[in-house]
């Protein structure tokens, strides 16, 4: 009996994870795509944006540098995990990790 209440906690916590998991993703592609329209409008107005304001073209494109930066270190992150997932499934298939 107590196995079963284990069992269901697992499986319940388990598709809550993957849930949360990939809402995360989907509002991460959501704002990655908002970044890369930004740089790319920030860079079609560099000309107009040197002349008219050279400091707010500094910042923001500072401020896209950096955002690329914290992408980058999110998606190491993100690629090391899914990795030892994999180990983690592959070495422990009770487990059910797909």
């Amino acid at each position: 009996m107590i196995y079963n209440h284990i069992r269901r906690a697992y499986h319940q916590g388990h598709r809550w994870v993957g849930q949360a998991y990939r809402e995360a993703r989907k509002y991460a592609r959501g704002f990655d795509q908002f970044m890369n329209a930004a740089g790319r409008t920030v860079l079609t107005l560099q000309p107009l944006l040197d002349e008219i304001a050279p400091q707010t073209r500094k910042a923001l494109t500072q401020g896209l540098e950096d955002y690329d930066i914290v992408r980058s270190k999110v998606m190491g992150a993100h690629d090391q995990g899914q990795r030892l997932v994999h180990q983690l499934g592959k070495n422990v298939p009770e487990l059910n990790l797909r």
